[in-house]
């Protein structure tokens, strides 16, 4: 087989385009069109000129009354989905794949606008689509900065993906010799990042032989939407903007109900002045296709532009998810909310109508007149108090046409067509916290009401996890193995910032999907979770810890937060630390007791066995103990008596010594007061000696001095007796000189002292 030829391969799209479901002139456009107009509150059924065109809500008020039900299942956690290990050793990577895709659904894009908006388009339309990839373009961010210094420069232009636009210096007066930057750049992130949006159910065609609501083998899958100029050149596609692309077919009845007001209905053309703001309808195929013509189909991912194609390559997934809230066996396209509430809101817009007709007729009679006896122009004024004219008899003139009021027998079909809706779509005007006084108004006749109609959002709840929810977050999955292996992402995950790296993710996982607690009434699902938990401490209290772990303890504490509405992980609780591992919780008591019962009764054992074994022992050490005891008693006494022996040697001996050391200090000590005593009697004679003899001499000087008058010297006379008068005193100064001498025996000890006189 030969291959096939870009023109083939368009002739083959526009073959599957006009054959495939949702093409804007089949009978599913019409349906769906027809939902959007009902949501909007306007009717198919033209009420006639003069008669009410009252318009009931019903689809409205399902959809947007079973929404927050169904949306509540999803929200109420953080997590959408969660990966289950298939080993211990997938744990951690699972813990992340699972963080990692929930960061990327509500944090890289918003999450909870894309489930309001993917769900009511389901509730609504039949089906809702979401498309999921990887952008790897970005719209350029053109940013500024002032007076940046050197360093600050150096930074921003080391930034990967930034490009200089304009750039001037100047220098630094704070610092000479530095300058300060005015700078303008150009950011566009080089990574790019994982989208998710929803798409409009009149920009998507499908093939009408695909027979499964999940679109991962669908056989030929078409998004067709407007875009404009500048879009399709960021994708990286460098188109004409002279070319053809028949945008219009893009503005279907679909298109049209959706905007609601004309201004919006049908966009004008762009001035001409700037082209890259022209729109232009973009085709994306993702198809099996034998391309190549070896036989077999491969799946493709193409892009067309009028009669262009612009890419085409192979394609490892289909990057589109479908939910349905009532799905046919075997189908693709189910039924929706709305088609459940079509019928009851034209047929109570029907009775209504007539019942708001019957209420004016009754308020405003018709009236028969005779047109020459009244004044028509007074008679057609509906003034109060106004004047009518009349020329004869008012009666004869005049005849009120009474019309009866028939709206009391309508009440009742409005209450059946309520009661007929509930049983269609599920939803209950319980559920909105409504009462009606013909249902029942006992506690247990409302619960068994919302039960049934929790049972109908949870079983839609359900259906959307295990389908579209569950093939957009392997999607997320497999995009971030793909387009960021080698790049590990930098999220904050668990209240801490971690480095994932996808390429150690496994391509298949076990993975379920977190749909909440599996009711919406939050009182019952928090005497749910106590009740669970009321069970765990029940374990616990019994010693079964290895069946109530702590991340299970964690867990159901966790659930109960998410009940009370704070999904902040880490506010309340904190996960269980494998590294950092708690207390041992203290045994119950009665383990206590009997492990002390026990012990007791071992110890007594033991005590009672130790008791016999030293009365056996006793009896055969006494003997031994007093034979070693006698010994050691006569070794002490012998070694006591050597001892007093000695000792008292001693004593007699140093007594002896001491005894002849105090006679001899005796005797010197004597011999020493006899020498004193002599030496001082000696010194008293010789004072006496000296004291006469200085008597003496005086009384001779005196003499001398004292010669009779008369009695005549001569001079030579005189000084002869002065000179012998100076030789006597100095005689007798000398005289009054003494010293001792000490007197030592043969061994140098002193024996006495000698007392000599030294005259000069």
């Amino acid at each position: 087989m030969a291959e096939m030829s870009d023109a083939d391969l368009v002739s083959w799209i526009e073959s599957e385009e006009s054959q495939s479901l949702g093409f804007h002139s089949g009978d599913l456009s019409k349906e769906r069109e027809l939902a959007l107009d009902y949501y909007h509150g306007k009717l198919d059924v033209q009420a006639p000129e003069g008669r009410s065109d009252v318009v009931e809500t019903d689809v409205r008020d399902t959809v947007d009354g079973m929404l927050p039900d169904v949306l509540d299942v999803f929200l109420s956690s953080d997590d959408v989905v969660k990966f289950e290990p298939q080993g211990p050793e997938d744990e951690r990577v699972a813990a992340q794949a699972t963080d990692a895709c929930n960061y990327v659904f509500y944090r890289q894009n918003n999450g909870e606008l894309i489930l309001y908006e993917w769900f009511k388009a389901a509730f609504m339309e039949k089906v809702g689509v979401v498309k999921y990839y990887h952008e790897a373009y970005a719209t350029p961010l053109i940013e500024r900065y002032d007076g940046m210094n050197e360093d600050e420069f150096q930074v921003l232009l080391s930034q990967p993906g930034v490009t200089v636009l304009q750039h001037s210096a100047a220098p630094d007066p704070s610092m000479p010799g530095m300058s300060l930057h005015d700078v303008q750049v150009r950011i566009v992130d080089p990574n790019g990042k994982i989208c998710v949006h929803g798409v409009p159910s009149e920009e998507y065609r499908i093939c009408v032989d695909h027979n499964s609501i999940s679109l991962k083998d669908v056989r030929f899958f078409e998004h067709v939407r407007p875009m404009t100029v500048s879009q399709i050149r960021a994708m990286g596609i460098d188109v004409d903007p002279d070319q053809a692309s028949d945008v219009d077919t893009t503005f279907s009845p679909e298109y049209i109900a959706r905007r609601r007001f004309a201004e919006e209905a049908f966009p004008g053309e762009p001035s001409n002045s700037d082209p890259s703001q022209k729109l232009m309808a973009v085709s994306e195929v993702c198809a099996l296709v034998d391309r190549d013509g070896d036989g077999l189909a491969e799946r493709r991912r193409i892009v067309k532009i009028g009669k262009t194609i612009y890419q085409d390559d192979y394609a490892d997934h289909v990057p589109f998810a479908a939910v349905c809230p009532t799905i046919m066996p075997y189908r693709f396209f189910g039924l929706s909310v709305a088609d459940n509430a079509i019928m009851s809101q034209k047929t109570k817009s029907i009775i209504k109508r007539g019942m708001i007709d019957s209420l004016y007729l009754a308020l405003t009679p018709r009236i028969g007149v005779m047109e020459s006896m009244v004044n028509l122009d007074d008679l057609l004024v509906g003034r109060v108090g106004g004047v009518v004219r009349f020329k004869t008899n008012p009666s004869l003139a005049m005849q009120m046409m009474e019309h009866r009021f028939v709206g009391q027998q309508a009440f009742p079909m409005l209450e059946y067509e309520d009661n007929a809706k509930e049983n269609r779509t599920g939803w209950s005007r319980y559920s909105q916290g409504m009462d009606a006084n013909s249902l029942n108004k006992t506690a247990t006749g409302i619960s068994l009401i919302t039960s049934n109609s929790a049972k109908r959002a949870k079983l839609i709840a359900r259906m959307f996890a295990a389908t579209g929810v569950k093939d957009l977050m392997q999607g997320i999955k497999h995009l971030l193995r793909r387009t960021r292996a080698g790049k590990p992402i930098a999220m904050r995950l668990r209240g801490e910032w971690v480095n994932v790296d996808p390429r150690e993710w496994k391509t298949q996982w076990d993975m379920t999907v977190n749909v909440g607690l599996g009711t919406n009434d939050k009182a019952a699902q928090a005497a749910q979770v106590g009740q669970i938990m009321a069970v765990q401490k029940e374990f616990i209290a019994a010693g079964k810890s290895h069946i109530v772990t702590d991340q299970n303890l964690y867990n159901t504490a966790k659930r109960l937060q998410e009940t009370a509405g704070y999904k902040q992980e880490g506010e309340f609780f904190t996960p269980p630390n494998p590294n950092n591992p708690p207390p041992q919780p203290p045994p119950p008591p009665e383990l206590i007791k009997a492990q002390l019962d026990q012990q007791t009764k071992a110890a007594e054992m033991q005590s009672s066995e130790r008791i016999k074994q030293m009365e056996v022992a006793n009896g055969e050490n006494v003997a031994k103990i007093q034979q070693e005891t006698s010994i050691a008693v006569a070794q002490i006494k012998a070694a006591s008596d050597d001892a007093a022996a000695r000792l008292k040697a001693e004593t007699d001996l140093e007594i002896a010594r001491m005894t002849q050391a105090a006679q001899a200090s005796i005797k010197v000590f004597e011999a020493g007061h006899e020498v004193d005593m002599a030496q001082q009697e000696a010194q008293t004679q010789e004072r006496l000696a000296d004291k006469q003899a200085e008597n003496t001499i005086t009384t001779e000087v005196v003499k001398a001095a004292a010669k009779p008058a008369g009695e005549e010297k001569s001079n030579g006379e005189d000084k002869g007796e002065q000179k012998q008068l100076m030789k006597m005193i100095a005689e007798l100064a000398r005289a009054s000189t003494a010293d001792r001498e000490v007197v030592r025996d043969s061994k140098g000890n002193i024996v006495g002292v000698k007392l000599q006189r030294k005259m000069k």
